[in-house]
């Protein structure tokens, strides 16, 4: 199992580990003698000792080189402005991935953490030839939430004409709305005349219902209808001309028969004009 972790990790005792493993295998693979049992089980012998001792160690360092602590993405940047404003320096993008990832930031996320930083004003983006460098101050976070503090400040005064103006048309509202002095009944007469306004107001609706059914026998409905029909019958006594005289141009003209003409003309023999059908 220790085996495992040394490969992998490399703990900082490491050193000690690897001797004893040297000294095994070369135990193992030099000619066997039989006057080297004795000098031979010594030296296997301090090899086991060396890495029994490595392996009653507490795995403190092991444990904390399993793998880096999973960090947040406020963390994350967090960690990135600290560069940033440990030395007050300008980088190029791979100089300060490169610094991000010494930090503990996984290599993966480290792109989208600095873009969102770029995005919320906290570091400062500068393309020069064919490079972009980036930058951050201390004190530009500070200076920001000081400019938006006084746009805050004058967004306030400006509302504050207007919330007035506000509070006096609800005071104009509300006058003359307040609820009057309770009669015998223990019901003031606002509250009786807002009752008596819904009551009128649904009887007003109900009486426009009725006229709408009623307004089908208008006379002057009626009589706009009237018009309405004389001008139909003449544009289809108008039409029907037409047809006709298209129907007599195709027999007498063109020599066709009258039911072929009706057929292409698409009328029947019962076709005429709609006063004499």
């Amino acid at each position: 199992m220790w085996l495992k972790y040394w490969t992998v990790y490399r703990p900082p005792n490491s050193k000690r580990l690897q001797a004893g493993i040297f000294q095994l295998l070369k135990l193992f693979f030099q000619p066997i003698r039989r006057s080297h049992f004795k000098s031979s089980g010594a030296r296997l012998g301090d090899s086991l000792t060396m890495m029994m001792s490595f392996h009653s160690e507490k795995p403190k360092d092991l444990v904390k080189m399993g793998g880096t602590k999973r960090m947040s993405m406020e963390e994350k940047r967090k960690a990135i402005l600290e560069i940033y404003h440990k030395d007050q320096l300008v980088y190029t993008e791979k100089e300060i991935f490169a610094l991000a990832a010494k930090a503990g930031i996984n290599a993966n996320s480290i792109q989208q953490v600095h873009d969102g930083l770029i995005d919320d004003g906290l570091v400062d983006k500068q393309k020069i030839g064919g490079s972009n460098f980036f930058w951050s101050f201390k004190g530009k976070k500070d200076r920001q939430a000081q400019i938006q503090h006084q746009n805050t400040l004058k967004l306030i005064e400006e509302l504050k004409p207007k919330l007035e103006e506000a509070k006096a048309t609800l005071a104009d509202a509300k006058r003359g709305r307040e609820d009057d002095e309770q009669d015998g009944d223990g019901e003031s007469s606002r509250a009786k005349k807002l009752a008596r306004l819904a009551e009128l107001s649904k009887e007003k609706a109900a009486l426009e219902q009725e006229l709408e059914a009623l307004r089908e026998n208008d006379p002057a409905a009626l009589a706009d209808l009237e018009k309405e029909l004389q001008l139909v019958t003449q544009a289809a006594n108008r039409w029907t001309d037409n047809i006709f005289e298209c129907k007599n141009y195709l027999v007498k003209k063109r020599g066709m028969d009258k039911k072929e003409a009706m057929k292409i003309l698409g009328i029947t023999a019962n076709f005429d004009y709609p006063d004499q059908s």
